[in-house]
């Protein structure tokens, strides 16, 4: 139902085929998966987290384009 997140799971898409195996990229719905939400805090959609051995580095609210997202994962990889 939320239009931002319909437009936003192409881009997600497009940068886990780019990306690989380099990155584990996981969509949740907050609406089937409402616990979770509470528990990671999410107050908006869609947000992006990345997590780096299991510690956030960045979250974000809204839309990102896949080539911020790439330069922000890029960056952990080093």
């Amino acid at each position: 139902w939320c239009g931002p997140c319909k437009q936003f799971a192409p881009i997600i898409d497009d940068l886990k085929e780019e990306m690989g195996d380099t990155v584990r990229i996981i969509k949740i719905d907050v609406d089937k998966n409402q616990s979770l939400s509470q528990k990671l805090k999410v107050m908006s959609i869609p947000t992006v987290m990345i997590y780096q051995n299991g510690e956030r580095k960045y979250e974000g609210k809204g839309m990102h384009t896949k080539d911020d997202l790439k330069r922000k994962l890029k960056a952990l990889l080093v």
